[in-house]
């Protein structure tokens, strides 16, 4: 099917983006990638009267890569709360499908010292509730795109050194 008609709008900065969006209420969506939103508009499920095209906008990786190491921050003062690691998975789970670069340094880095960190530091986690608190921090890290397999192998050998 073809879409219906819209008004194509390409922001020159996130302000732009931000102002637009407030100038045409809920009748405008963002496009970011177009991933969802296309195809829902070619089969007419969805049928914004305004498209708020945000790609390339630096701002907002800077914004995104910002909030993301915010995020990261609260894991690891968290002494393992699930909830705040739901949090950060929900975030980290939602900039994969940003259409922009992002520099996740910092939050990787973070990821690594909770990891190294992690048998002394999870305090708030229950014995059952530790295989979950593995499970989604590893899918975190492959969000911020950790080989979580060799991070974990690694710590195993480091282990196993600092023993001998």
């Amino acid at each position: 099917m073809i879409p219906s008609s819209f008004t194509y709008k390409r922001a020159g900065s996130a302000e732009e983006a931000f102002d637009l969006a407030t100038e045409y209420g809920e009748d405008a969506k963002y496009l970011a990638g177009g991933h969802s939103l296309l195809p829902l508009m070619k089969l007419r499920l969805a049928a914004p009267e305004v498209i708020i095209d945000i790609n390339g906008l630096r701002e907002l990786s800077y914004i995104t890569d910002q909030r993301m190491k915010f995020a990261m921050v609260e894991l690891q003062k968290s002494s393992g709360s699930l909830k705040v690691l739901d949090r950060a998975l929900a975030l980290a789970r939602a900039i994969t499908e940003f259409p922009f670069e992002l520099n996740l340094w910092q939050a990787q880095n973070i990821w690594y010292e909770i990891l190294r960190t992690s048998d002394n530091a999870l305090t708030a986690l229950t014995a059952e509730e530790r295989p979950r608190w593995d499970k989604d921090f590893d899918e975190l890290g492959a969000c911020l795109t950790i080989n979580t397999v060799a991070m974990r192998a690694g710590e195993k050998a480091d282990l196993r050194a600092a023993a001998d």
